[in-house]
């Protein structure tokens, strides 16, 4: 992809880390399968 591309630097700007620790609360891996990573689970939204 290409750096410069809008869509590319305003994903950049995203707190993935902070959002995946909030979004996993509810999916605690002792109990199954663990949540899959926010970004994979928003692609599969199309």
């Amino acid at each position: 992809m290409d750096p410069e591309n809008r869509w590319v630097r305003k994903i950049a700007t995203i707190p993935w880390e902070a959002i995946e620790e909030k979004y996993a609360e509810p999916f605690p891996s002792d109990t199954g399968m663990p949540a899959k990573p926010l970004q994979m689970e928003l692609d599969n939204m199309k």
